[in-house]
């Protein structure tokens, strides 16, 4: 039995109509594509919106969308997100990138080893940080400082 197939509609500047983009993923995905749409208007929204689109998702299921752009506005959030994704088994294809994780095995290897070097980056930023702050007091650094909330626990937790 095939997985599920969810299309990822974005309506976001840089990305073609939201019309247009649900006639192109309905035709690439068939018809039992699952079209959601995204109307995210900050980086907060976009990460939220997209989290709950993909969270139930799974080996054997596909992600849709036309443009990678909807995937995300920042590199590393793109590059986390795909390698969220090959590591659950489920499958990626951007149309109009020709990107497709079922086709091709070596680009979700790449965004999982990106992934992993953007999670150590962050970290040593955030270690970096811990250090110049001191700690004073065993009280936590000030926010503007640690804008990665999840590098800040993943770095207290291993200390």
């Amino acid at each position: 039995m095939a997985g599920l197939i969810v299309g990822l509609v974005t309506d976001t500047e840089g990305l073609p109509a939201v019309a247009q983009q649900r006639a192109d993923l309905a035709e690439a995905g068939g018809v039992g594509a699952d079209i959601r749409s995204l109307s995210a208007r900050t980086q907060e929204d976009w990460h939220y919106g997209i989290a709950s689109v993909l969270e139930d998702l799974g080996a054997g299921d596909t992600v849709l969308v036309t443009d990678l752009g909807a995937f995300g506005t920042r590199i590393d959030d793109v590059v986390e997100r795909l390698a969220a994704l090959v590591d659950r088994g489920v499958r990626f294809r951007s149309l109009n990138d020709g990107i497709d994780t079922g086709n091709d095995s070596a680009f979700g290897d790449a965004m999982v080893t990106l992934a992993r070097a953007v999670q150590a980056g962050r970290d040593a930023r955030t270690r970096a940080a811990l250090r110049a702050y001191g700690g004073v007091h065993g009280a936590t650094p000030p926010k503007a400082r640690f804008v990665d909330e999840a590098a800040y626990l993943r770095v207290k937790s291993q200390d």
